[in-house]
């Protein structure tokens, strides 16, 4: 029983030290009190969104306005450095938006992937559960559909 106790409580410390802390934007959470997090480098590899775009990429978690890491997203970059995708997935539907929002330009709606998706000017956002996911192009023009398969990809490993 104490080996459990010692194991759980290393569990902790390593949590704690990978942004287990009050900042709900760079945790991930929904800021409601839910514990839910996904850091997005971790779940979606370098190699599954290379094989989605049919290219080798570079993960690199993305950072925040004031320069801190933001484990809910994610930037994957060719080697060339020509083509970019960020993929972000978030806790709480209230970060999805809909497809009807005026913000949108032209939306097209995306059947079987989470329980509502879109695509619209180079991004694909979907609602998955309680999860919000986007995959969009900040460089080289992906197609819908590349972005479209590494939504996919994210919204297969969301809890």
């Amino acid at each position: 029983m104490r080996r459990r106790g010692v194991l759980a409580m290393g569990a902790v410390l390593v949590l704690a030290a990978c942004g287990g802390g009050d900042d709900d934007a760079s945790s991930g959470s929904s800021g409601d009190g839910d514990s839910a997090a996904v850091v997005t480098c971790e779940v979606l590899t370098a190699d599954v969104v290379g094989d989605a775009l049919g290219t080798d990429v570079i993960a690199e978690t993305m950072t925040t306005p004031s320069g801190g890491t933001d484990p809910v997203g994610c930037s994957y970059t060719s080697d060339s450095g020509d083509l970019r995708v960020l993929a972000t997935a978030r806790f709480g539907e209230k970060y999805y938006g809909g497809i009807d929002s005026p913000a949108r330009t032209d939306p097209v709606a995306i059947d079987g992937l989470g329980d509502e998706a879109f695509a619209d000017d180079g991004m694909v956002t979907f609602l998955s559960g309680e999860w919000t996911g986007s995959v969009s192009s900040s460089a080289g023009n992906v197609p819908d559909d590349d972005l479209e398969a590494v939504a996919r990809a994210l919204e297969s490993k969301l809890p």
